[in-house]
């Protein structure tokens, strides 16, 4: 009993840093699956294209931001499979880009078509 006592004094045994740290990553891990579960059924993706720029929006009620693309700057528009779905992407400059993810087959067949028009090369 008092090699026990002396281990918890020197804070080997039931430090609480065990459950600390539980507590903390669990936390986290709940917060990260309500926060997919809210952008799995929540998120807005919107992309349109004038005569100069593609614009892809993506927002969770509400909040989120925009991208702005240069058309002239678009090569190789297409339809790439994703995990859950398909995307659509796209080569600017020197860096491949994916947007509107987890979309089904013949709507982003739809989003590329309207997006070639529009681009010139």
């Amino acid at each position: 009993l008092a090699t026990v006592n002396e281990i918890n004094r020197q804070g080997v045994i039931g430090s609480g840093n065990c459950f600390l740290t539980w507590s903390v990553l669990w936390t986290a891990g709940g917060f990260a699956a309500v926060l997919d579960l809210l952008w799995q059924f929540g998120v807005r993706q919107i992309v349109s294209v004038n005569s100069t720029h593609l614009i892809y929006r993506r927002s969770l009620f509400g909040l989120g931001y925009r991208q702005r693309y240069n058309l002239s700057r678009i090569h190789h528009v297409r339809v790439t499979p994703q995990r859950n779905g398909r995307a659509i992407s796209f080569d600017y400059d020197d860096k491949t880009i994916r947007l509107a993810t987890a979309v089904d087959e013949p709507d982003a067949q739809q989003i590329v078509t309207m997006i070639r028009k529009y681009i010139t090369n």
